[in-house]
Formats: structure tokens, C-alpha cells, sequence
């Protein structure tokens, strides 16, 4: 970042104003991926009484694209940090899209806990890679992170920021491809 933008610089008699706004902004976007990830893992203080199916419908609308829903008709309820909540499910839907053409959100309780299940019909992710990702500036080697700006921290900020509140974000491949990623909340 800050060496390309360094290079740009020296390589260039006229300041090209609009390279340098996005080297900038792409600094500006690491930098803040990387204090929200160092903040995750501290729970607030003061927690939000949140009920997860109006909550999910909640994220899921506000979304500049479309993802399928299926939503359980039993409620649920957490107290927990209403915006780390809402960063943690939007980065998985923001990966979940990025990747795949097709992605739906599924909600369901049983007698354990109530489950968000974020799921993609993308390349999902090799076996040995399924816990690596969660890890800081971890990138997939065939992954286009680089292209599209991803710093390689989202997936380990959900994690943490869901294991700060007790709940737990884990990965699989689906059997007819792509990913699935499910967070879940126990009963107390």
C-alpha cells in the first residue's frame, strides 16, 4: 500500500489524483479491517437485548444485492453487541457474494441453540484451508483478494467478534459445492 503509493510518486512528474485517492482509500480500508480486528476479541460492555430472526431479516434487507432467506418462525433472543453482530454476518455475506453467484441465509432453532447458516454455491474452500482462513491476512493462493482490495481479515474478525459473545462461526464445503458458514448461538 503505502510502498505503491510511494513508487506512484517518484514515477510520476504530474500527480495523478484520481490512483492516489485509491491507493489512499485502499490503505484507509486495511487500516480500519486491522483496529476492528485487534477491538474483536474485547466484548462491550453494554449488550443490546436482540431478536435474531427480526435481526437477520434486518442485515439481510439493508443488502445492495439479493440473497435468498429462509427465516425460522420460533423466536430467539441474545444479548449481545448489536454491531459487531451486524460486521460479523456482513462479512460473511459479503464473502458469500463475492465469490459465488447464488447466496442464501437460512435460520433454525432446535433444542441446542439457534443456528444462521450463510450459504454460497462458490468455489467454497479446500479441507486443510478451512481453519487457516480464519487467520490474519490469511489468503486462499488461488484466491482474487488481491484484485478486489480484500485485506484477508474479515473472516477472522466474524470469528472473533462472535467468539467475544460466547457463540461460535464455523466453515464447511456443501456436498453439492460451495461454502457454508454457520453461526451459532446456545440456549443458556
Amino acid at each position: 500500500g503505502l510502498t505503491h503509493l510511494k513508487l506512484r510518486l517518484d514515477k510520476t512528474p504530474i500527480a495523478d489524483s484520481e490512483a492516489f485517492n485509491s491507493d489512499i482509500e485502499t490503505i484507509e480500508h486495511l487500516i480500519n479491517d486491522m483496529l476492528l480486528y485487534a477491538r474483536s476479541e474485547q466484548p462491550r460492555e453494554s449488550l443490546d437485548l436482540i431478536e435474531l430472526n427480526d435481526f437477520v431479516c434486518e442485515v439481510v434487507y439493508a443488502l445492495p444485492y439479493e440473497v435468498r432467506t429462509t427465516i425460522s418462525d420460533a423466536q430467539f433472543q441474545i444479548a449481545a453487541d448489536r454491531v459487531s453482530l451486524k460486521r460479523a454476518l456482513n462479512n460473511l455475506l459479503d464473502n458469500a457474494h463475492r465469490y459465488a453467484n447464488d447466496t442464501s441465509v437460512t435460520s433454525y432453532i432446535d433444542q441446542t441453540g439457534f443456528t444462521i447458516e450463510v450459504a454460497d454455491n462458490g468455489p467454497g474452500i479446500s479441507a486443510g484451508d478451512l481453519e487457516k482462513v480464519f487467520n490474519p491476512f490469511f489468503r486462499i493462493e488461488s484466491s482474487r483478494n488481491r484484485e478486489i482490495g480484500v485485506s484477508g481479515l474479515g473472516l477472522g474478525t466474524a470469528r472473533a467478534l462472535l467468539d467475544a459473545n460466547g457463540d461460535t462461526l464455523n466453515l464447511s464445503n456443501r456436498d453439492n459445492g460451495g461454502l457454508s458458514a454457520k453461526i451459532f448461538f446456545a440456549r443458556d
